[in-house]
C-alpha cells in the first residue's frame, strides 16, 4: 500500500490483497487523475484495519474484579475482540441517563448556542474518582450524542467544566448525559478503561476470551482512506474495519467509520 501512494499522479495501479486482515499504520491517500482498483484476489475476502492489536496483558485486580492490564502508546477509546466491540466503563451503568438539573445559561439562548459547562445531576459526578480529566461526558440529546472531556467539577455549583464546547445547548429538556471512561465503573465483563495517566487500558474478560484465540484491537489510524481530487477509484470486495480513532486534520469533511464492506 505505501507503494501504492509512492507512484506518479498518472500511472495506473492495481492493489490485490490476501485473505486475512491487513494493518496500516497511516491513512492511505489516493489523490490525482489516474485510475486506481483496490481488490481482494479472486475467492477470497481481504480486510484492511486501522486497529493495533494489544499484546502483553498481565493479570490485575481492580475494583475487586479479576482485570488484565497492558501498556500502551497510543490513547484507547475504543476496543475490540473478535470483531465486537467491547464497552467503555461508564456511569449510570443501566436504565435511565443523568440530566442537566438546571438551566445554567440565558433559555432564551437558541439551539446551537455552544457550552462547555453544565449544572449536573445531585450526586452523579464524584470528584474522587481516578484521573478525571480523563473521564468522557457522553450527552445524547436530539439526534447526536457529543463526547466531551472533562475539565474541572464545582463542587459548591454542580458545574461540570469540559475542555472542548458541544454543538447544542446542554439543558434540562435538552440534556441527558452519562461519564465514560470511568475506572471506578470497571465492574462487569466486557468492559475497558483507559488510563491515560498511566498509559495503560484495562479489561475484565468478556466470556471466553482468550489471546490465543484473538487480540484485542483498538483503532489507531483515524481516517484510514482519503480520496481527494481523484477519479477512476475502484474498491471492491474490501471490509474496512478499526477505522474512526480520532479525526487527524483539521478543517476537513470526515465520515467516522468503525466497520463496513465495499
Amino acid at each position: 500500500m505505501r507503494k501504492l501512494q509512492s507512484l506518479k499522479n498518472n500511472a495506473p495501479a492495481k492493489l490485490i490483497l490476501h485473505e486475512g486482515r491487513h494493518y496500516i499504520t497511516d491513512t492511505l491517500q489516493i489523490t490525482g487523475n489516474r485510475q486506481v482498483e483496490i481488490c481482494s484476489m479472486e475467492g477470497e475476502n481481504a480486510e484492511i484495519s486501522g486497529g493495533h492489536e494489544i499484546l502483553n496483558w498481565v493479570p490485575v485486580t481492580l475494583n475487586g474484579q479479576k482485570c488484565l492490564q497492558a501498556k500502551v502508546d497510543f490513547p484507547v477509546e475504543q476496543l475490540y475482540w473478535r470483531g465486537n466491540p467491547m464497552q467503555r466503563a461508564a456511569f449510570p451503568k443501566h436504565g435511565k441517563l443523568y440530566r442537566c438539573k438546571d438551566e445554567l445559561d440565558d433559555p432564551a439562548h437558541y439551539l446551537f448556542h455552544k457550552q462547555d459547562k453544565f449544572i449536573a445531576e445531585d450526586n452523579s459526578f464524584n470528584p474522587e474518582w481516578h484521573n478525571t480529566k480523563g473521564i468522557i461526558v457522553c450527552f445524547t440529546h436530539l439526534w447526536i450524542e457529543e463526547y466531551l472531556p472533562v475539565e474541572s467539577f464545582d463542587k459548591k455549583r454542580n458545574v461540570v467544566t469540559t475542555s472542548r464546547a458541544s454543538i447544542f445547548r446542554l439543558y434540562k429538556d435538552n440534556g441527558e448525559y452519562r461519564f465514560e471512561n470511568v475506572r471506578e465503573a470497571l465492574l462487569e465483563p466486557g468492559e475497558f478503561y483507559y488510563d491515560s495517566s498511566e498509559s495503560t487500558v484495562t479489561i475484565i474478560p468478556p466470556k471466553g476470551f482468550s489471546t490465543s484465540k484473538a487480540r484485542p484491537v483498538a483503532p489507531a489510524v483515524g481516517v484510514m482512506l482519503m480520496i481527494k481530487d481523484a477519479a477512476n477509484i475502484t474498491i471492491k470486495n474490501i471490509k474496512f474495519s478499526h477505522g474512526g480513532g480520532y479525526f487527524p486534520l483539521p478543517d476537513q469533511r470526515y465520515y467516522d467509520i468503525h466497520g463496513f464492506h465495499i
